[in-house]
């Protein structure tokens, strides 16, 4: 993974985030 001014970063916020779907919907999206 090259990282460069263009880079878009998406994050995650919850608690607990390793319960919630997000991070497999994104990976997917992305």
């Amino acid at each position: 993974m090259r990282i460069s001014g263009s880079t878009t970063l998406v994050g995650v916020i919850g608690n607990p985030v390793k319960h919630s779907p997000s991070p497999v919907i994104l990976n997917a999206a992305f």
